[in-house]
Order: C-alpha cells, then structure tokens, then sequence
C-alpha cells in the first residue's frame, strides 16, 4: 500500500511541472486596471458601514466615528482595506500612467491626502 501511494505521488510530481509550464501568466491591460480601479474607487468615501475593531478606553472616544479616527483611512469598510484601496490606485497610476480614468483617480486621491 504504501509503495503504490509513493508511485502516485512520484507521478503527480512528474507531471505537475507540464501543467504549471503551459499556463501563462496574467498580464495587466488597461481593461482590467480600470477594472481594479473601481473596486476602491466606489468605496474609499464611503464611510459606513464600518468595521473599526479599535478598543474604546473612555466615553469620549466611543463617539468618535470612522472618518474621526481615520481621516484619510475610514472607507472600505476597514482601515486596512481603504490603505490596501488606496495603495492600489498609486500603484496603478504609477504602473500605467495612460489609463483613462486617470484624473478620476487623482482627484479622489487629492480629496484623501489633505493636511
């Protein structure tokens, strides 16, 4: 029994190595980077609802509502999506500087980064 799993296993090892070689790998087009775009871009200003998973010390900080302990990172749903969110568009914009919904992308970004 355990000389036939080695033989099965030895096979599928053998063969995993052609299955991973003929796949290629995904190439991002404009298409699809306008695509990911509109993933944060529909929820980088939306404030609720909100997970802010923070531990509230005293009453005055139970009222403080996301975009109070967050001013740039409250949508999404979460501060670590909105900074994942918000990471992408740079990058994007970085990566594919041609895209056409560029100035959209700024201009959300120039409403989040403020003083």
């Amino acid at each position: 029994m355990k000389k036939y799993s080695l033989s099965i296993l030895f096979c599928l090892l053998t063969l995993l190595p052609l299955h991973t070689a003929a796949q290629e790998a995904p190439r991002l087009t404009d298409e699809i980077a306008v695509r990911l775009s509109e993933l944060p871009l529909g929820c980088i200003e939306q404030e609720y609802p909100n997970k802010t998973a923070h531990i509230i010390n005293n009453e005055q900080e139970a009222k403080l509502t996301p975009g109070q302990l967050h001013p740039v990172f409250y949508g999404c749903f979460d501060w670590h999506s909105s900074v994942h969110g918000h990471w992408m568009l740079v990058r994007l914009l970085r990566t594919r500087p041609t895209l056409p919904n560029r100035e959209t992308i700024i201009d959300i970004l120039n409403q989040s980064f403020t003083k």
